[in-house]
């Protein structure tokens, strides 16, 4: 083999090389596409979370907001159910007191009925 040739060949060489690596370049910018294709799916994901937290926040605000009103109801449920309770005794007294004297009367009056029988 002479010099030509062999200069030949390893311009052979050198081109079969240079198109692998055109190849290789054309896999990675393939890869590169799909990366950055990735890259936004991610971005819409996290936009769509950002959204989701935000309704999820506003909801549990107005749930708080709900969880205030009923505690607030049932503490005044409480109160009047506290207040009727005191109502209640006092009036259970008052008539315990009424009927003792009720009681008294009675017997007062038969014991002035008898003594005027007699």
């Amino acid at each position: 083999m002479n010099a030509d040739d062999k200069i030949l060949k390893i311009l052979e060489d050198l081109q079969a090389g240079q198109q692998a690596l055109n190849g290789k370049v054309g896999t990675l910018e393939q890869g590169q596409k799909a990366l950055q294709a990735d890259v936004a799916s991610i971005k819409d994901v996290q936009q769509q979370q950002g959204k989701d937290i935000a309704a999820l926040k506003s909801e549990q605000g107005q749930q708080g907001k709900l969880l205030n009103g009923v505690a607030a109801t049932t503490a005044t449920v409480l109160e009047e159910q506290h207040a009727q309770r005191l109502d209640i005794r006092s009036l259970h007294t008052e008539l315990h007191e009424t009927r003792e004297e009720l009681k008294g009367e009675i017997r007062a009056a038969r014991d002035e009925a008898k003594g005027s029988i007699r």
